[in-house]
């Protein structure tokens, strides 16, 4: 095996990946995200790597962390958290969730203001919700804020600034990792399980930030619930073929499911047959997939 710093690059593609990992370790999602091709583009140029020279990777739950073997970033774990402090942080959030008059601009800033520091703590910390009260006060704020994002019509009929919401959301997927590697409160896949259809329900008309957070959620839980997840985004008329592409789509890709991805895009077709935009958007997702799966 030869080593990275004694290699010549032949492709642009290689050469950004190794760029990327010189920096640390990174998801295979991530290093996707940043070089903008599709996920079967990608694996198959680490595929190359991981063979011909000293790249390596390292799955935790369903996540796939790329490396160089002598770059690699010694991530420490985490620590566990404050179970007093994540108490008086969600108190002073569920304290100013209902409406009322005195719900101003200050208190509105106020309850971002928690929630970012409880988004902190969620991606800084282990057993986050791990004690019953914790656990308990977050699922109430979650469905409060999934009603308010069911019941709204837009961004701009929410109650709440719109990043109180996606932050609550983002915080929920970062709960999820904790779960998946069993440093979680044990009920927490179970309580959120519970909420899937009121999660879908949030999907066709919110804002695309909170609903690509809310189809990662999904997507964590089950690649089905992420393909259902895909289907109604896609059926919105909200995104394009490219948005697409850069998140949803991974629920098919990560099993190589093109025959289900072409069948749900078939079903999009014939429901919405007047539209001529959702007509192209699915035509281009399934030409772009049958180019890259046919070059497997």
């Amino acid at each position: 095996m030869q080593t990275i710093n004694n290699m010549t690059f032949g492709d642009e593609t290689d050469q950004k990946i190794i760029s990327i990992l010189k920096y640390g370790e990174r998801q295979q999602s991530e290093i996707i995200k940043l070089i903008d091709k599709n996920e079967s583009t990608i694996r198959r140029h680490l595929d190359y790597l991981e063979e011909e020279f000293d790249l390596s990777h390292e799955r935790r739950g369903n996540k796939v962390y790329y490396y160089l073997e002598d770059e690699r970033e010694i991530i420490p774990p985490k620590p566990y958290a404050d179970s007093e402090e994540v108490t008086r942080v969600l108190y002073n959030i569920n304290q100013n969730l209902t409406p009322s008059e005195d719900l101003n601009t200050s208190t509105q800033e106020d309850l971002l203001t928690h929630m970012l520091d409880f988004s902190e703590y969620s991606s800084k910390y282990y057993y986050v919700v791990g004690v019953d009260q914790n656990i308990s006060t977050f699922f109430d704020i979650f469905d409060h804020v999934i009603n308010d994002l069911e019941n709204s019509g837009s961004s701009e009929s929410l109650f709440h600034p719109r990043e109180f919401y996606y932050f609550c959301i983002s915080a929920s997927n970062d709960l999820y990792s904790n779960w998946e590697i069993g440093k979680e409160n044990k009920e927490y896949h179970r309580l959120l399980f519970d909420r899937i259809d009121d999660i879908h329900s949030i999907i066709g008309h919110s804002p695309k930030n909170i609903e690509r957070a809310a189809q990662t959620l999904l997507f964590s839980v089950s690649n089905k619930e992420g393909q259902k997840a895909f289907v109604n985004m896609a059926g919105s008329g909200r995104y394009n073929s490219k948005e697409l592409l850069n998140g949803p789509i991974y629920a098919y890709n990560q099993k190589n499911d093109l025959d289900k991805l072409i069948d749900d895009l078939d079903d999009i077709e014939k429901k919405i047959e007047d539209s001529e935009f959702i007509q192209e958007m699915t035509k281009d997702i399934k030409n772009r997939f049958i180019r890259s799966f046919d070059g497997m």
